[in-house]
């Protein structure tokens, strides 16, 4: 199963392609409106980005927040726009998640990707307190405890609950999923409320740093950069790759 959470920004919608090809020679003539479809981290790598878009571009690059539905908001009035460049969204997984929540009629295909900013894997982390210093160790307790571990998510069909479901699908145990909203997983996790949790390694790094969680496993084919004294899962015996 081959899952990668892609932060880009698109274009709306699909035959915007064409305009920017007729107009190529004098883009951009005049200031361009970015969206922003979540607060956070989200909203601070936006501001970053936008900054450095209107130094190589010459002209303002707005960020503009339109949060709420999962990405919805912000993706149903950028493919409302013109097709003429000058509305743009940093997008994420969320322009499929919504989609097939049913929070919005549009996916992907109303869009041209026209640059990748980051690409994130999640990691599994636990209380560094557990006990537990492996996948396998997690994976002998949840098969022990019958489907009673709880795993924090961000939300019901969001990319953590479909790539902790890979993940534990391939190692043959049934937990708990718990949706908690964007970025409060961790915090749970802290508190105790629940066992594990996929996310983002930024989110748990400081936290693993001051020995606070164990970032039990990498999920993707190779270690990252970020943490590269965690292995991967298939390093211990989960082959998966997201």
């Amino acid at each position: 199963m081959m899952l990668k959470t892609l932060k880009g920004l698109v274009l709306a919608p699909a035959a915007l392609a064409f305009a920017m090809a007729a107009q190529a020679a004098d883009y951009p003539a005049k200031p361009v409106e970015m969206t922003v479809l979540f607060g956070g981290s989200a909203k601070t790598i936006a501001d970053l980005l936008a900054d450095g878009m209107k130094k190589k571009l010459g002209v303002a690059v707005t960020p503009v927040s339109r949060t709420g539905g999962g990405g919805a908001v912000g993706y149903s009035h950028v493919v409302q726009a013109t097709a003429d460049g000058y509305s743009i969204v940093w997008n994420s997984n969320s322009i499929s998640t919504s989609h097939y929540q049913g929070n919005m009629k549009h996916n992907y295909k109303d869009f041209d990707a026209i640059a990748r900013v980051s690409l994130e894997v999640p990691v599994m982390a636990v209380r560094a307190d557990s006990g537990w210093k492996t996948l396998g160790d997690f994976v002998a307790a949840a098969k022990k405890n019958g489907g009673k571990m709880k795993v924090g998510i961000s939300g019901k069909g969001s990319f953590t609950h479909l790539a902790s479901a890979a993940l534990f699908d391939k190692a043959g145990v049934e937990v708990r999923y718990i949706p908690y909203g964007r970025g409060r997983a961790p915090v749970e996790l802290l508190g105790g409320r629940i066992d594990a949790a996929l996310q983002w390694p930024s989110q748990f790094k400081s936290h693993a740093d001051a020995g606070k969680l164990t970032i039990l496993a990498v999920t993707s084919a190779k270690r990252i950069p970020l943490l590269p004294d965690v292995p991967t899962a298939t390093e211990q015996g989960v082959d998966v790759d997201i």
